[in-house]
């Protein structure tokens, strides 16, 4: 069975358990680096936000003999956790004085997704977008956000860089950066680790949700390269977080760290959360970060 006659039964069977007061709809959605999911929008009636719940991993757990009864259980149980329980005011987003102290930013590879993001005020960063998004509030102290498009511009009548400059000043205050030694970070604080690891630090925001693009955040990786007193390797672990080590002391040379880097890309994170194939350095003296490469020389 394919995805789309298996969407199409669970859009089915779902109309048939909610009823009239519930539009259902499938859509494919576009992730990070051109990954595409099957979603299953449920909008109740009167309510302006709806949940998706994608459905790809169903399919293979439906035709090893799960029965489509749970499955739909499943959805629904996800659509309850999920369900805001009514409207949204997303009033504050149509005056741009309003939303400024609700936008930041997140970070992904630029090349992948250059078709996808054509629309939206993207910055270049090396090899990476910065992606300028509206942080909002969506249930107690979950919170979701908006990518923001020219369509946001030309409403808000302000400029691309009037925009980063709030996003800026703003991002540090919305999601403020973490930096934790690795050991800590991995909640192994009392197990002994090699003593490579020394130093090693762990770069993400305060919600630990696409917080790479925390290494970008004002003074960060200077402060970190004070503290160690050495220039920084910086390792993209994900569009998560970042890795920092200190690179005069790096037992690794950095043509092996960048192989490393491929190979978890490759065998272990999950394709819509890599970031980049790239290893990047920063310069004290320049207080400059940049890829590396064999023309970089380490100060």
């Amino acid at each position: 069975m394919d995805i789309v006659t298996f969407g199409n039964i669970l859009k089915t069977e779902l109309e048939n358990r909610l009823g009239d007061d519930y539009f259902i709809t499938l859509q494919e959605v576009i992730k990070n680096n051109g990954i595409v999911h099957n979603g299953v929008t449920i909008k109740r009636n009167g309510c302006n936000v709806a949940p998706t719940i994608y459905y790809d991993e169903l399919l293979p757990i439906y035709e090893k003999g799960e029965s489509l009864d749970k499955i739909v259980g499943a959805v629904l149980s996800l659509y309850k956790d999920t369900d805001l329980g009514g409207n949204m005011d997303f009033g504050f987003f149509k005056d741009f004085d309003a939303a400024c102290p609700t936008l930041s930013f997140k970070l992904v590879q630029a090349k992948p997704n250059e078709k996808r993001l054509k629309d939206v005020p993207v910055k270049l960063f090396e090899d990476l977008y910065m992606i300028p998004i509206c942080i909002i509030r969506i249930k107690g102290e979950e919170q979701g956000s908006v990518t923001i498009t020219r369509e946001h511009l030309k409403m808000w009548e302000v400029s691309e860089q009037e925009l980063w400059e709030n996003i800026m000043d703003n991002t540090t205050v919305v999601y403020p950066a973490t930096v934790r030694p690795i050991a800590e970070y991995l909640r192994m604080p009392d197990i002994g680790l090699p003593d490579i690891l020394d130093d090693v630090y762990v770069v993400t925001n305060e919600s630990y949700y696409h917080g790479a693009g925390a290494v970008l955040y004002p003074g960060v990786l200077r402060r970190i390269a004070e503290k160690v007193g050495d220039d920084l390797f910086v390792i993209p672990s994900s569009v998560h977080e970042m890795i920092v080590m200190p690179s005069l002391r790096c037992q690794i040379p950095p043509e092996c760290l960048r192989a490393m880097i491929c190979e978890v890309n490759d065998s272990v994170i999950r394709e819509e959360d890599v970031l980049s194939p790239s290893l990047y350095y920063y310069s004290r003296q320049r207080e400059e970060l940049k890829i590396w490469d064999l023309d970089l020389k380490l100060a």
